[in-house]
């Protein structure tokens, strides 16, 4: 099995996370037909993208192997807060992906474990994500990250 090294993302990475979330949308429609499988190829990915790694909306680190390729990445960033709830800051881990045949490695854990220090380095108080109901094995592994069930979305076909 290769070794990762995690670290954080910079825009030279731009090509190579565009590709893994091209995959990670691919493996996701599964569980959310209403994705859009096209997104990874639009100015808008390339933009969200960017002003993660350049860090001036949020943050991105990847897991790389020892040949310069990306096995996964994981982005987020501060959320606006809830004016209905009380003030607590937030950050939401946005899109985590791990290559398929290197999953088990504990590296979704690693790059979760990074984002967690740069949201506490900030003096953010807590962490969320959203995640397919429908996708157990990544329910699970949020679970077993102490992720718990906060806000439960609903919706029905008219």
């Amino acid at each position: 099995m290769p070794t990762c090294n995690i670290r954080p993302g910079t825009p030279a990475d731009l090509t190579q996370i565009l590709e893994l979330d091209r995959r990670l949308i691919a493996y996701d429609v599964a569980f959310d037909p209403s994705l859009d499988t096209g997104w990874s190829a639009t100015g808008e990915a390339r933009e969200f993208y960017t002003a993660r790694l350049e860090g001036t909306e949020g943050a991105a680190f990847v897991a790389e192997a020892e040949d310069g390729t990306l096995a996964g990445f994981l982005v987020g960033a501060e959320a606006a807060p809830e004016t209905y709830r009380r003030p607590v800051r937030l950050a939401e881990a946005e899109c985590l992906f791990i290559d398929e045949s290197l999953r088990g490695q504990r590296l979704g854990q690693r790059l979760m474990d990074s984002f967690a220090a740069w949201a506490k380095e900030r003096g953010i108080e807590r962490l969320s994500l959203t995640v397919s109901a429908r996708n157990r094995r990544a329910r699970d592994f949020y679970e077993r990250l102490g992720f718990d069930d906060y806000d439960v979305v609903l919706e029905r076909p008219l």
